[in-house]
């Protein structure tokens, strides 16, 4: 075997170790390996798989609120520090950048039992992960000159393309208030959401730098949800009914959520 082979293989097998349930299990897995490391002794290696794994521990605990920082207020640092450490030994990082790690979050709260007595925390945690992703999505560059094809061209050969990071969310829980309401520390708003809670549509997607959510009506939902899958836009807007399209598309436009028009190709 190459060094070069011989090295990946040592780290292929650290990594391995560093997610078995017990330092007694991890030690004899690479006992092959690591001959450097066993030199000082099962003690001396005890010893570095645990600096590894605290490392991995309180970056899981820095990372996971820093991307769900609403549901990290809503059930409290320390309940929040718990279930990073429970997501990163069951759903280790994939990905060299620690910045995608973090994404089974929703399925995950909402599968616990002890969370289970909140049950909008996973539809937060879902709107929360739209937005951290629309952060780093590809960027959308406006074409006005596109938009004259509206006026131009019958609207079953057109489609509208959405922005950077375009998520649409339905939760029977008013998310979108819930996020917003938090980010404002508006506690009579939460009051007001909590007295009266309302299912809610929840748009996410990014203008310029800021992501950006909000709550969507049922007509722009369903405009949204149309274009995402691809339709045109004669279809889209059949199932918008009651949406003022022009004021609609104006606003969407100005704020980044629509950033041109296109013809769909003859396949599509």
């Amino acid at each position: 075997m190459s060094d070069t082979a011989a090295l990946a293989a040592e780290q292929a097998a650290l990594v391995r170790a560093l997610w078995l349930p017990s330092l007694d299990d991890a030690a004899p897995a690479i006992a092959g390996l690591v001959h450097s490391v066993l030199a000082g002794g099962p003690h001396h290696l005890h010893t570095g798989l645990s600096v590894y794994r605290a490392n991995g521990l309180g970056l899981a605990a820095r990372v996971l609120p820093a991307a769900y920082p609403v549901l990290a207020r809503l059930i409290g640092a320390d309940s929040m520090a718990a279930l990073a450490k429970d997501l990163w030994r069951q759903h280790p990082p994939t990905d060299g950048d620690i910045g995608r790690w973090g994404g089974a979050l929703p399925a995950f709260v909402r599968s616990s039992a002890a969370l289970a007595d909140v049950p909008y925390l996973a539809d937060v945690a879902e709107a929360e992960w739209a937005l951290h992703r629309a952060a780093t999505a590809a960027d959308a560059v406006r074409d006005d000159a596109s938009f004259g094809l509206l006026a131009s061209e019958p609207p079953d050969t057109l489609t509208l393309r959405l922005g950077a990071g375009v998520a649409l969310l339905r939760s029977p829980w008013p998310v979108a208030s819930l996020i917003a309401a938090h980010q404002a520390n508006d506690d009579a708003a939460l009051a007001r959401i909590a007295e009266a809670p309302q299912p809610e549509h929840t748009l996410v997607w990014r203008h310029g730098f800021q992501p950006r959510c909000r709550a969507a009506s049922d007509a722009e939902a369903a405009l949204v949800e149309a274009l995402l899958h691809g339709d045109n836009l004669d279809a889209a807007l059949a199932l918008a009914q009651g949406l003022a399209f022009k004021a609609w598309l104006l606003e969407a436009v100005r704020s980044g959520l629509v950033v041109a028009a296109d013809r769909r190709r003859a396949a599509d």
